[in-house]
C-alpha cells in the first residue's frame, strides 16, 4: 500500500497524527472527496449543487497554494 492509502485507513480508524505521519495531504484529501459527494448528492436529491466562483487572481492563487502545498507534501513524503 501506498502512504495515501495507509493515511487513509489510518484516518478510518480514528488515529489522525499516524494519518499525518503517512501523508499530510491525505486529511485534505478526504475532507475533499466528502465535500465533493455531499455536493452531488444535494444535486440529486434537490436539484442544486453549490459552485465556487473564483475571480481570475483568486483562482490563480489558489492554484499556486495547492501546487505549493503539493510539492511541500512530495518532498516530505520522499524524505521522511
Amino acid at each position: 500500500m501506498c502512504g495515501t492509502t495507509r493515511a487513509l485507513l489510518a484516518l478510518g480508524r480514528g488515529e489522525i497524527v499516524a494519518a499525518l505521519a503517512w501523508n499530510p495531504l491525505a486529511i485534505l484529501l478526504a475532507v475533499a472527496a466528502v465535500a465533493v459527494s455531499i455536493n452531488e448528492l444535494a444535486g440529486v436529491l434537490f436539484r442544486r449543487r453549490l459552485a465556487l466562483m473564483l475571480a481570475g487572481r483568486e483562482g490563480r492563487a489558489l492554484l499556486a497554494a495547492f501546487l505549493a502545498a503539493l510539492a511541500a507534501n512530495w518532498a516530505y513524503v520522499l524524505l521522511r
